[in-house]
Formats: C-alpha cells, sequence, structure tokens
C-alpha cells in the first residue's frame, strides 16, 4: 500500500475557541495518530500523519547539515509539535503559539499536499497560489514536453 496523499483545498474560520474543522476527507486518512507544528514553509502550520512525521525526524536525523543548523531546525520543529486531537464534531485545536507563528487570526485554507496537511491564513495562501500559479503557468509546457520525449 502506497503512502497516504492529502489534496484539494477548503476555506475554514477559526472559532473563538482557535479551532477548525478538519474537513472529513482528511480526517478519515489521517488515523488515529498525527503530529501539528511548524510548516516548512513560511507562516504554515503542518499536521503529519504519524509515520509522516516520524520519517521526516529520519531525515533529519540523516542529513548533512552542520550541527548547530541541525539541532537549530530540530528546536523549532519539535518544541512546536503537539499531538493532533480530534473532536466529535472534527474539530482541531490549534494552539495559540502555532497561529502566531503562522499568522492565523480567523480565515483559513486547509490545503492537502502530498503527504502532509496545511494550514495558511486566507489571505497568505492566496498570496501564495497565485505567485505557484505564474511559475506553474510559466514551467508546465516544458515539464510536460520533458515527459512525453520520455514515452
Amino acid at each position: 500500500m502506497g503512502a497516504i496523499q492529502f489534496r484539494g483545498r477548503f476555506e475554514h474560520s477559526l472559532d473563538e475557541k482557535g479551532r477548525i474543522i478538519l474537513p472529513s476527507t482528511f480526517r478519515q486518512k489521517l488515523g488515529e495518530n498525527a503530529v501539528m507544528s511548524v510548516g516548512l514553509d513560511e507562516s504554515t502550520i503542518t499536521i503529519y500523519p504519524e509515520e509522516e512525521w516520524n520519517r521526516l525526524q529520519d531525515s533529519l536525523s540523516e542529513t548533512t547539515l552542520p550541527d548547530p543548523v541541525l539541532r537549530d531546525i530540530q528546536i523549532v520543529l519539535n518544541t512546536n509539535a503537539v499531538d493532533v486531537e480530534i473532536d466529535k464534531q472534527g474539530r482541531v485545536k490549534i494552539p495559540d503559539y502555532l497561529l502566531s507563528v503562522a499568522k492565523i487570526t480567523k480565515n483559513v485554507c486547509i490545503v492537502g499536499n502530498a503527504s502532509k496537511i496545511e494550514i495558511r491564513d486566507l489571505n497568505t495562501w492566496n498570496q501564495k497560489i497565485g505567485n505557484a500559479l505564474k511559475v506553474y503557468n510559466k514551467n508546465i509546457d516544458n515539464l510536460t514536453k520533458r515527459n512525453q520525449k520520455k514515452e
């Protein structure tokens, strides 16, 4: 069986307690154990299935980054990490410190990005996807032509 793949995007708002509703398709794939931490992109919160979190930790331990850099990355990821608890209504509480790091105040975009779920402020997401679409449009023809040559 292949790795879990999340896809799609959903817009929600934080409630007064700092919770979001996690889309049911994401909840089903996430399983029982998951970890939430700062994202690998600026202003992002990421939710990892536990298996993916463990892979990330293993890859960090195998990296060739200088020790002080690696330690800083591990400190940021691990001290900001929290186990994900989904209530009966499908809501997830996002700790205030993660909301602050991601600059989230109310409206969010919850994005399936391959093996993880990313949560961003909606305005930040709109800027990110706008920039990404420009790169996509500029480069997609080259990518599809290169793939056609391989066939």
